[in-house]
């Protein structure tokens, strides 16, 4: 079998694969906090279950995310495979100690305390599953495809994690009850009252 050198490809390779798995990382991090933190959902829209639905899409996006770095063994995916265990231990125990004081029962917390004892398992037996890991093969350095298609994947996972959610962070937020030019409705119109915003594009 020819083996063709690739040692032009193999530092972009280790280059982006990392950042790939810190942005992995950092998705897993953000949305385990966002579904951990106890907050009041009375009042909320839905009790807040939209804004949880939401999260818990984008958190499940960066586990698969975190599978695949792991089905390809990409540079770095022990760490982000440990990540994803010690982000709900590590949160779930701070909130599960500092849980928000309801002792008038005027709150509607969500998680429960029981919720995120379960999160705080589950994220135990993740930790716990790292040991079946098996040690990483040596760097690719003999077929030239596998490193440029995974170079490829690891590029795509940095616009998907790391590209997408600054472009939402920047990107100026739409009003309520807006709708587009023709007539469209893009975002909820909250309240009886709220007229509806069109936006012109430009």
């Amino acid at each position: 079998m020819l083996r063709t050198k690739v040692s032009g490809w193999i530092w972009l390779y280790y280059a982006l694969s990392l950042i790939a798995i810190g942005g992995i990382i950092a998705n897993l991090g953000y949305y385990s906090w966002q579904l951990i933190k106890p907050t009041n959902a009375g009042g909320i829209m839905f009790a807040g279950g939209f804004d949880f639905l939401v999260a818990l899409i984008r958190w499940a996006i960066a586990a698969i995310g975190l599978l695949l770095a792991i089905v390809l063994r990409l540079p770095g995916y022990r760490l982000a495979w440990i990540a994803a265990g010690v982000f709900p231990v590590v949160m779930g125990t701070w909130w599960y100690f500092n849980y928000p004081d309801n002792a008038l029962g005027n709150l509607l917390l969500s998680p429960t305390p029981e919720d995120i004892s379960r999160d705080i398992l589950l994220g135990a037996l993740l930790l716990l599953s790292v040991i079946f890991i098996p040690k990483r093969k040596k760097p690719p350095s003999g077929v030239r495809l596998i490193v440029q298609l995974k170079t490829v994947v690891a590029g795509v996972f940095i616009a998907l994690f790391l590209g997408l959610p600054l472009y939402l962070a920047l990107r100026e937020p739409l009003p309520d009850c807006a709708h587009d030019k023709d007539g469209r409705q893009l975002t909820m119109c909250i309240g009886a009252n709220a007229l509806p915003t069109t936006l012109v594009p430009g």
